[in-house]
């Protein structure tokens, strides 16, 4: 888990499976928002993430989406206190077999809004843990 500005990213394991999950924390009192595209958020339309396997990158097999320019729908707010989540499941873009996996996100980038102001008073780039992943021999489980 890493913290900054109040704010928790946190990318979990769902048992021994293909599934993970990503949480979005505010623990501060800014409203903050956030592109959901590029993003766990995005789900499979953009190489959001990196899997490899012992220093190997593995492929990304999803969809990759193209768009114009973001409308208000496409962002998410982080009220103060609240957190958005979502869970994935990594065989759906990647090809998986049993053995340990490092799972790297790419940074978040968020804004922080104060008020009624629809300007950005702050940016950050939130980079989240890696994960390290394991998947057990079919027989394992």
């Amino acid at each position: 888990m890493v913290t900054n500005q109040a704010i928790e990213c946190r990318l979990t394991q769902v048992r021994d499976t293909t599934e993970v999950q990503f949480r979005l924390s505010n623990g501060g009192q800014d409203t903050w928002r956030l592109l959901s595209w590029h993003t766990p958020f995005d789900a499979w339309f953009s190489e959001f993430m990196h899997i490899s396997r012992e220093g190997r990158a593995l492929r990304y097999l999803g969809a990759l989406a193209k768009r114009g320019a973001p409308v208000a729908e496409d962002y998410l707010l982080l009220p103060p206190g609240a957190s958005l989540v979502t869970d994935l499941d990594l065989s759906q873009a990647y090809r998986l077999e049993s053995g340990s996996y490092k799972v790297e996100l790419e940074p978040i980038v968020l804004s922080s809004y104060t008020g009624d102001s629809h300007a950005a008073t702050r940016q950050l780039s939130l980079a989240c843990e890696p994960l390290l992943l394991r998947l057990p021999e079919p027989d394992d489980r």
